[in-house]
Order: structure tokens, then C-alpha cells, then sequence
């Protein structure tokens, strides 16, 4: 739709009518579409703004603190909510017995009088009986074997020779078992050196160093290495693998977990970082399909 505006054309000396013409719906139209466009690129920011790790693929750590507390809230009053104890319906639960291999000590019992009249009674049962076990922890001795080695002088030549330890004795102060026990405790468990020296003092009246504690690690890890090296292998190799990475830092220094996942193994590796080349390291010798979370 065409508007028409009447003007005047001032020159000097001259008074004359002039009528501008101008299309009113045409910049309507361009108004509209300009507004839709803002309003749209405004939703998209105030969306971006709002993403957190309950409505979008950020994780946790990404929360501002605001999300955090609501989500702290949110916790506690679900936690204050929940009643204790079983619900409703719900089927009781108890402690499976251990089977009669594994007990170490059996003990028949028999009642003397009868609960009604007080007469003595025969030890003889009539129908099954209830069993009743009790676990306990067996006092618990560190085993020491001591090696003394001998010198003896030969009478023929007067050589003095000293025994040798035979090859099945451990050159270390530690058998195998204390030092899986060691490394489970520190690995699987988590607990720190510290605390891993304290529960050996304190459980088993042992005293290790923390320098003993970290060989006793890098003895485990170098034993390991075979059985490492071929989960990652076939990790690599199998056909399809997941693959996900935390980042966190260690004495001020960034380090990179990565995870791969496949249906039989799981194996993690420690990257200096998350970039993309790291990533492509450690996947060097992959193929496959790999199902990543926007990785690298």
C-alpha cells in the first residue's frame, strides 16, 4: 500500500506543492522481521544462559553457584521427605547364610528341659533347625620369615662363602600378598600413603615407611604392566568403545582422566591434558567404532 505525504518545496521566491511517495507497509514488514530476529537471538542467549547440568550436557562442575545450592536444596529436602526404614510392601530382606563348607566351627545346641513342663529332653531333633551364625575377624599376625644367611670357612682353602637366598624368596623386606594388600588399599580403596601406614600399624602391628609404601606401588605397577597392556590392547580393538575424559588438578598442575569403555574391559589412561592431540595418542592404535561426548 502506497501513502502519499504533501510538501512544500521551498525556493526562494517560489512557493510550490510536492508529493513524496512512500511504502508505510514495506517498513512495517521489515519492522516485524527485524523484531523476530532479535527476539529469537534473545531467546537463544537467555537459553545458553540458563544451560546447566540438569537441563543440558554440561556436567556439574560447570554450575555456577546458584545452580548448585538449588540442587543442594532440592537433595536435602527429597533426604527429609523420605522416611527411614522399609516402605510399604516391601519385601523383607535377610542375610544369606554362609554354606556348611565355609564354616569354621559348628556348635550343636540342644534345649535340656522342655519349655512347658520343665522335663529333661532327649538330643534328639524333630524337624529342622534354626541356624544362627556369627562372622568375626580371626586375630589378625603379620608372618615374619627370617632368612639367616651363614658364612663358613672352607678347611681346604680357608675361602669363606655365605649361603645364598634361594630363588622363591623375595629380595624385598614384602611377600606378594602384603604388597597386593598394600596397593589395593592405596588404589582401589584410595587411601592415602599416610593413612595406608597408619592401618597397617594400627591392624596388623606392621611398620612400613612412606618411601616402603610407594615401592611397594611402583613393584605392583611393573607387575601389572602385562595385564594392562593387554586390556588396553583389546580395548583399542574391539568394536565398539566409549570414550570420556575429567579433567582436575594435582599440586596446581591440570591432568586429563581419559576412560574407554567397552563391553568386557574398562582401562583409563592420565594425559597431561584434553586437547584433541592427546586424545589422538592415546587412540593412536584404535579402530572401530568410538562413541565420545563431544571429546577432544
Amino acid at each position: 500500500m502506497l501513502h502519499y505525504l504533501a510538501a512544500l518545496s521551498i525556493v526562494p521566491g517560489i512557493w510550490q506543492p510536492m508529493v513524496v511517495e512512500r511504502d508505510w507497509q514495506s517498513e512495517l514488514d521489515a519492522r516485524d522481521r527485524r523484531i523476530a530476529e532479535l527476539e529469537a537471538r534473545i531467546a537463544e542467549l537467555e537459553r545458553l544462559l540458563a544451560a546447566n547440568s540438569t537441563n543440558s550436557g554440561k556436567p556439574p562442575s560447570m554450575d555456577d553457584t546458584a545452580t548448585r545450592e538449588e540442587r543442594r536444596k532440592k537433595r536435602n529436602r527429597l533426604k527429609s521427605e523420605r522416611k527411614r526404614g522399609a516402605k510399604p510392601g516391601h519385601k523383607a530382606k535377610f542375610r544369606a547364610l554362609v554354606p556348611p563348607e565355609r564354616v569354621a566351627r559348628r556348635h550343636e545346641r540342644f534345649p535340656r528341659v522342655c519349655g512347658k513342663c520343665n522335663g529333661h529332653l532327649p538330643k534328639q531333633p524333630s524337624g529342622d533347625p534354626l541356624r544362627h551364625q556369627v562372622a568375626e575377624i580371626p586375630h589378625i599376625q603379620v608372618d615374619v620369615d627370617e632368612h639367616v644367611l651363614h658364612q663358613v670357612q672352607c678347611p681346604c682353602c680357608g675361602e669363606i662363602t655365605r649361603a645364598k637366598l634361594p630363588k622363591r624368596v623375595p629380595r624385598g623386606a614384602f611377600g606378594p600378598r602384603l604388597m597386593a594388600f598394600v596397593a589395593l588399599l592405596t588404589g582401589a580403596y584410595h587411601l592415602s600413603r599416610r593413612d595406608t601406614a597408619s592401618f597397617l600399624k594400627q591392624v596388623l602391628d606392621l611398620d612400613v615407611s612412606l618411601g616402603g609404601i610407594s615401592g611397594i606401588e611402583r613393584r605392583v605397577s611393573k607387575a601389572l604392566a602385562p595385564a594392562t597392556d593387554e586390556a588396553n590392547d583389546y580395548a583399542l580393538s574391539a568394536r565398539v568403545k566409549h570414550v570420556d575424559a575429567t579433567g582436575w588438578r594435582n599440586a596446581g598442575r591440570y591432568r586429563n582422566l581419559w576412560t574407554i569403555a567397552t563391553e568386557a574391559v574398562t582401562v583409563f589412561g592420565i594425559t597431561l591434558d584434553g586437547s584433541r592431540k592427546a586424545l589422538r595418542k592415546l587412540l593412536s592404535r584404535a579402530h572401530g567404532v568410538l562413541v565420545s561426548d563431544r571429546a577432544g
